[in-house]
This record gives structure tokens, sequence and C-alpha cells, in this order.
């Protein structure tokens, strides 16, 4: 019989472990969480495992934070649900499975079979009560003022929420909450679908600079004017991220009689390519057919199927496409957009007045490792606790690691005393 084992939880004594324990009574300050909206794209709708799923949502961090606001005078807090359970919609969503294969064998993800309900899940459920979570996936921050985009976008998130998906903005239909309080979690999408899809190889580039400005400014000033007070957040390195990190670029391990079979190869075919036992880095192939290893600070996407790596020898005896690559230039263009993009944000909430809760650096400080209450936390795929499946999303604690960030700002910023969540409460991976 199996055992579920939850990762990231870790032995604990009490003589170890002093739990923290909110010692004030809660208070929101400054602060009136009534009418919570939360603007963002899939993060903040609770994308989870490469999919959206009803988990998901129910354990995305706004439906985490406006938990917690219930201490403080929070109100209801409506969600776009899926009505298909824990099957993903519309692509299956990733499981945790062992494999036993001539190419593979290890705990590995798996696409889930997709449910029967997905034209279900399709149908628009926009009614007169608006919905205070709009985070919708994949959208960018240039994509929330564009009208129709609930239409013409081929956002099947988005078409099933907008009550007037033909003519309205995502600002617009958002706003229909009136919000009294808001996180802003835009920006991700501008650099990341790029980067997730190979760089140059991306069918969608990054967003220009001046367009991004204009829109984040318009969303800012359109809940200014309602006097909504919120956070930002801001980007973070995309170096942060287990699907860009999993696969090192010198992940190619030889013995001494592979190193010697692959110099012999490529020695007969007069290709300078030099390998030696242990690490070595991976082959690819320039646009122009030259063949050359990879360099440090090139990234290996986690899209890469390992078992090609293995059985069909890419990266040794056939270069790994680049759509699965982003090299040097790739990762400077992201980087210093990531950085602008960062400096925009922080001048447009500055200008009105709004904390910007430091994500990059949370997630950066998750790398080397966190501990709540004893369990520690690091950004390892599978057993850090925090990404899910998928690599880029959180998974349920992360998501409460994150809130906290938010939460903690919001107590210096604005006089509150909103207890700090219970990290460990919510669930993280299960082992198969």
């Amino acid at each position: 019989m199996k055992k579920a084992y939850i990762i990231g939880l870790m032995a604990c004594s009490l003589a170890a472990c002093k739990p923290e324990i909110d010692q004030e009574p809660p208070s929101p300050g400054d602060l009136d969480v009534s009418r919570y909206l939360a603007i963002g794209n899939s993060a903040t709708a609770g994308f989870r495992d490469g999919s959206l799923y009803m988990s998901g949502q129910l354990n995305s961090y706004p439906a985490i934070l406006a938990k917690q606001f219930e201490q403080v005078g929070g109100g209801p807090f409506r969600q776009p649900l899926l009505p298909n359970g824990d099957k993903g919609y519309p692509m299956p969503k990733l499981l945790l499975r062992n494999v036993y294969g001539a190419c593979d064998t290890a705990t590995t993800t798996v696409p889930e079979e997709r449910g029967k309900d997905s034209a279900q899940s399709a149908t628009n459920i926009s009614s007169d009560v608006p919905f205070n979570n709009f985070g919708i996936p994949y959208a960018r921050v240039i994509d929330y003022i564009r009208r129709g985009y609930g239409k013409f976008s081929s956002n099947v998130w988005a078409n099933r929420m907008f009550r007037n998906p033909e003519t309205a903005t995502p600002l617009e239909e958002a706003l229909r909450v009136q919000p009294s309080f808001y996180t802003l979690s835009l920006g991700n999408n501008d650099v990341m679908l790029y980067a997730m899809n190979g760089g140059d190889e991306s069918p969608v580039y990054i967003s220009d600079g001046n367009e991004f400005r204009t829109s984040y400014d318009s969303i800012l000033t359109a809940l200014a004017r309602r006097n909504a007070k919120g956070v930002a957040l801001n980007i973070p390195d995309i170096r942060t991220m287990p699907f860009f990190t999993t696969i090192p670029a010198k992940g190619l391990k030889l013995n001494a009689s592979e190193a010697t079979s692959l110099n012999n190869y490529y020695r007969d075919r007069n290709i300078p390519l030099r390998f030696d036992e242990g690490d070595n880095y991976f082959i690819v192939q320039e646009s122009n057919g030259t063949l050359r290893k990879l360099r440090d600070g090139e990234l290996v996407l986690l899209s890469t199927p390992r078992d090609s790596i293995k059985c069909a020898k890419w990266g040794s005896l056939k270069p790994i496409p680049m759509k699965y690559i982003l090299n040097t230039n790739e990762v400077d263009f992201i980087l210093n957009h990531t950085a602008n993009f960062n400096r925009i944000i922080t001048e447009l909430a500055t200008a009105k007045r709004t904390p910007v809760v430091d994500i990059d650096a949370f997630l950066k400080s998750v790398q080397t490792g966190v501990r709540y209450n004893g369990v520690g936390f690091t950004a390892t795929f599978i057993s850090g606790g925090v990404y899910s499946l998928d690599g880029i999303h959180l998974t349920p604690r992360g998501n409460a690691l994150m809130a906290n960030e938010i939460i903690k700002v919001l107590n210096t910023s604005y006089s509150a005393k909103i207890p700090m969540i219970d990290v460990n409460n919510y669930p993280g991976l299960t082992l198969p």
C-alpha cells in the first residue's frame, strides 16, 4: 500500500519549533477590505500544474488573502469557479507519476486524462454579481485595457467571465465589483510568454515599454479614481523558477567510454567539439547550422522531453531544438525588460501612493530557502514545496507564503494588523 507524503513537511518537536502566533487583535488599520478586487493573470486566477481547475482557484493567493481579511472586515469573495472539480480546463493538468520504461525510470509529470465537461466549463457564467477575482490566465498588462478582449482574444478563461465580452475591456469588467481594496499583479506575462516558449522561437513577443507604461498607468489611475487602496506586485526574475533552472545547461553526464565515443564521432565529422568524463554542456545548433555547446547562463526549459535526452540522444549526438533553449541574448533581453518593467511599476505605483510588494526579492529568497514554523521551503522542483508541477505557478503553500508577503506590506503601509497565515495548513504536492 502506497503512502502519500506531503512535500515540504518536516518532523518538528514542540521544543524545537516555536509557532509564529500573532499577539495583537486584528485590525484593518487604514484599509477597507470589504470589497477586495484581485487584478492579475494566471497566478492570480489560481493556475497550477499547467492548467486551471477548481481546487487551484480555491487555493489562489487572493482566495487565501480574502479568507484572512474576514478577520478585519472583509466581505464576500466571488471567483469564476470551474464546474469540473479537479479536471484542468481547457488543457489537462499535470500529475506526478512513477514512470518505468526503457528511456526513463523516474518520478515525473504526465498529463491527466481530460474530463468530459469541457463544454460546460466554457459556458459564460457572468451575471449581475461581479467577480472579485479577476485573474485572467495569459493576460498581459497591455491586454487589460483592450476593448473586446473577452471575445476576440481567443482567451477561453476571459470568454467565460465577461458580461460584455465584445465591447468591454478587462479593466472595465473587473471594476464592476466597485473595489475598496485591490491587489494588482500584472506584467509577468509581458515577459513570461516569450520566455516559456523559447524566446525568439515564441509566437508572442515581449511587450513594448511605452505601451506597458501607458497600460499600467491607466489601470492605476482607474483604481485611484474609485478611492480604492491597495498594493502592486512586481515581476519576478525567471531564473527563480524551476521551469528555467531544473535542467542545467551542463547536464550531459558522461562516463569515460561515452566521452571517448562522442569525441570520436565529432572528430570523424570534423566538428570541433570536445567531451570529458563527468558533467558536460548540452549541444545545440545555431540558426546558421553551426553546432556548439551551451554556455553558462543559458537556460534549458523544463518542457524539454527528458526521454529525448536519454534515448534520442538530444544534447549529445543531436542538438536540443532551440525552442527549448534561451540563449545568452534572449536571457539578457528578458532580464533587461523585466528590470525596466519593474522600474515602471515602482515609479507609477509610488506616484499613486500605492505600496509595492517585492515578489521578485521574495522568490529569490526562496531559492536559498525559507522557513515557516519549522518547515523548510525551497525553489527545487517537486521537493521544494513552493512551485507546482508546471515549474512556474505556486502550490497552495507557495501561495500562502506569497500572501504573507502581501500582508506584511499591508500591515506596514496601512497601519493594519492582519494576522499572518499558517502556511502549513495548506497542501503541498503529494508523491505517488
